[in-house]
């Protein structure tokens, strides 16, 4: 037959297209299992990623989450129905990784200035232009979402995984002030976004005994977390 596209995807050379755009976005939303959790949330992110106020591993987290929104963008505007098509689990998909980056990229904004703010302010835009643009593909309206996915005791949960990771110095009084804010320039467009779609958005902070992904198979429900030792990023969960 030669090199090149078999005679079905030379006909329809969009599905080879397609695929691959699929693929790569499922990628990146796969990575978000070991790095956040399943679904993916702030407090966890954090916790696994930010060590003794080492902020090394989130910039680089942010800036590859810049180049993947940008790639998102570009590419479901182009072929719109690329959004309707859903990850391989459940707890996981576009929206909620979509989700949790602007979430991430909104509480080190808020936090004020941290080593991780500037890449943050970057990250934040080019996610906010993402459900921006896309809302407006899909001709839903931002909505005020119906439930508050960061109440008082999460909060309070999610301070205390900053602090100890040392994203954190200490409480400030006006952060929480500036989060919300901040929340209600991007929140109304992923809640129009999510129900569209039908795709939850993700909580800040995981529900109690929650595990990842990873951790079972079909064959295989115990997790093997406990056997990493107290070094390994699972542990204290």
């Amino acid at each position: 037959m030669g090199r090149g596209l078999i005679p079905q995807q030379r006909r329809h050379p969009e599905r080879l297209l397609g695929g691959q755009i699929f693929a790569r976005r499922e990628t990146n939303v796969s990575q978000l299992d070991q790095r956040a959790g399943s679904p993916p949330s702030v407090a966890e992110l954090i916790r696994r990623n930010v060590e003794h106020g080492d902020l090394t591993e989130l910039i680089k987290l942010l800036r590859d989450w810049e180049i993947w929104v940008a790639d998102l963008l570009e590419s479901h505007l182009s072929y719109p129905t690329l959004a309707f098509f859903r990850s391989q689990h459940e707890n996981q998909s576009w929206i909620s990784a979509l989700a949790l980056i602007l979430d991430l990229s909104a509480y080190v904004l808020a936090c004020g200035q941290t080593g991780a703010a500037r890449q943050a302010g970057f990250t934040f835009a080019i996610g906010r232009h993402a459900v921006g643009d896309l809302s407006n593909v899909f001709f839903v309206q931002p909505r005020t979402p119906t439930r508050d996915r960061l109440d008082a005791a999460a909060a309070q949960r999610l301070t205390e995984v900053a602090m100890a990771g040392g994203l954190l110095s200490q409480k400030q009084s006006d952060a929480g002030q500036r989060l919300t804010a901040i929340r209600a320039s991007y929140e109304p467009y992923l809640e129009a976004l999510s129900e569209l779609l039908l795709m939850d958005l993700p909580p800040w902070v995981p529900a109690t005994g929650a595990t990842d992904n990873w951790e079972s198979t079909a064959w295989d429900f115990e997790s093997p977390a406990a056997q990493f030792g107290p070094g390994s990023p699972f542990s204290g969960r």
